[in-house]
Order: C-alpha cells, then sequence, then structure tokens
C-alpha cells in the first residue's frame, strides 16, 4: 500500500526504496506478485513523467522484462515500450533487432513455463519496423504471423489491421486498403487504433 501510495504522489525515490525492501523480504508467489503489480506500476508513472530520464528508465524497463517474477504479459509489456522508444527516435534497424531478440527470450520464458506467449503485439512491432526499412515481403510475413496471434478485438489486432491497409494501400489497392481500415473499426471499437484507422480512411474518399 505505501508503495503504490508513493507512486500515486509522485515519490518514486520512495518508491524504489520500497521496491528494494520488497525483493529483500519475498518468500512466496503472492509477495513476488505484489513486487511486481508495484513495479510495473512505478515504471508507467515514470514514463508519463515529462522530467524522467529515459535512459534510465530504459535500464529499469530491461531489469523488469528480466526479472524472473514478472508474468509473460508484463514481459511483452516491456519489450514493446523497449521496442518502441527506439522507433520514436528513428532507431528502427535497432528496434528491429531488438524485437527478434525479445521474441526469442518471451518464447523461452513461456517453454518454461509451460504458458502461451503474448506474441501478437511484439509481432505488430516488428512487421512495422520492416515496413519502415523497405522490406516490404517480410513486413507481410510478419504481419501475418501478428495477425494470426493477435486476440480478437485486441488493441494489438486493430493496430495489425491498420498496418495491412497501409501495405495495401502502398501498392495502390485502395479498395483494399479501405476494407481493412474498416475492420480495424469494426473488430477493435474504442481502441487506440480506431484513430488511424479513420484517418487513413478518410485520405482514400
Amino acid at each position: 500500500r505505501w508503495a503504490m501510495a508513493s507512486i500515486a504522489i509522485e515519490s518514486f525515490d520512495t518508491t524504489r526504496m520500497l521496491l528494494d525492501r520488497m525483493q529483500g523480504a519475498e518468500s512466496d508467489d503472492a509477495a513476488m506478485y505484489r513486487r511486481n503489480r508495484v513495479q510495473r506500476a512505478w515504471l508507467e508513472a515514470v514514463h508519463k513523467d515529462a522530467n524522467a530520464d529515459s535512459a534510465e528508465w530504459e535500464e529499469h524497463l530491461a531489469s523488469y522484462r528480466d526479472d524472473a517474477a514478472t508474468r509473460l504479459e508484463d514481459m511483452a509489456w516491456a519489450m514493446q515500450h523497449l521496442a518502441r522508444s527506439r522507433m520514436e527516435e528513428g532507431r528502427v534497424q535497432e528496434a528491429a533487432q531488438l524485437l527478434h531478440a525479445d521474441l526469442r527470450r518471451l518464447e523461452g520464458r513461456s517453454a518454461e513455463r509451460g504458458e502461451t506467449a503474448p506474441m501478437g503485439g511484439l509481432l505488430v512491432l516488428l512487421a512495422r519496423c520492416e515496413r519502415d526499412l523497405g522490406r516490404y515481403e517480410e513486413a507481410e510475413r510478419v504481419l501475418a504471423m501478428a495477425l494470426d496471434a493477435c486476440p480478437q478485438a485486441s488493441t494489438e489486432r486493430g493496430d495489425a489491421l491498420v498496418l495491412q491497409g497501409e501495405l495495401l494501400a502502398a501498392y495502390g489497392l485502395r479498395e483494399a486498403a479501405g476494407e481493412q481500415f474498416d475492420l480495424a473499426l469494426i473488430e477493435t471499437p474504442a481502441s487506440a487504433s480506431n484513430m488511424p484507422a479513420l484517418l487513413h480512411r478518410g485520405e482514400l474518399r
């Protein structure tokens, strides 16, 4: 409770101190889960802080990704943020290389735990990287895998459908592209992918 309260008031040094204490006191799965939940909440809050050191944040994010207690869905969340931060800085090739490594890392952890790995969002980002690097055939191949992996009605699936439409539009297949943007709106209502789908739909008219 104290750790979550410290996040709410943006006392992040206190949060880190409490996280260290929680790590030293871990004794069972429930305690590890509580620390994992606090650590993700802290990382999300720091990410929104305009004064935060992005390089330091990425280091903590990578540490969270590699923590043995981190759940698969939280690993994937951290991996996506690490890739996006590089993509936003124009380091697309580096992002693609990191995504390839992280997909293997996630697969390995998934096999160790006997759980299904949430790969869809990572594959969508990798397909976008391949498209941005001009490797369209590889982008299509990865995107097909992403569409198979993304849960129905998920934001990741909406992102995949929008990217599918963008690829078709790049080939001059405007009608087919519009169908993909429409699917993104129909299949993933009220998700973050709706805005780009609407914008692209308007550009085709």
